[in-house]
């Protein structure tokens, strides 16, 4: 795919996603505050998390590897939260997030959410034991992940 063409790339893939999200809204429309009309937000986060997929395994398998020389155990996931925005007490956010567990409740995570209703994202790296957290500017580079997942990993590490 060249430059020029990625945005027609990646209107394909917001299209793609489209039913998907509906099912995903369906799925949860008695548990959130969800409506057919998240489904464009919920598909541009996808599109975002496949984006940033092949980066973010890469860098926890290296923390996996050579920080914890292979004992760690690495997860992806994809939900919904209603929590705190900088706009609202009670905003519903669609969120996927990687992480990498170790001993002892020990983790490191990054957390990719957009606001459902305004669709503003917000990325967030964070430590299970140490309760760090360190937000990550959109859209996320690989030298500001880097430096905040190293943060993350050293107040788990001496926790």
């Amino acid at each position: 795919m060249t430059e020029a063409n990625a945005w027609l790339e990646r209107a394909k893939q917001l299209v793609g996603y489209h039913t998907e999200a509906l099912d995903f809204i369906d799925r949860v429309k008695d548990q959130l505050p969800v409506d057919e009309s998240y489904a464009g937000h919920l598909s541009r986060l996808w599109v975002e998390a496949d984006t940033l997929d092949t980066l973010v395994c890469s860098l926890l398998e290296d923390v996996n590897e050579q920080l914890l020389t292979g004992g760690g155990e690495l997860d992806t996931t994809r939900g919904a939260a209603v929590r705190p925005s900088l706009l609202a007490e009670d905003a519903l956010f669609f969120e996927c997030a990687w992480s990498l567990t170790w001993d002892e409740g020990k983790a490191i995570t990054l957390g990719l959410a957009i606001d459902a209703s305004t669709g503003i994202f917000e990325a967030l790296a964070g430590g299970q034991a140490s309760g760090t957290t360190r937000s990550v500017r959109f859209p996320v580079s690989e030298s500001a992940l880097k430096d905040a997942l190293t943060e993350v990993y050293v107040a788990e590490a001496t926790h």
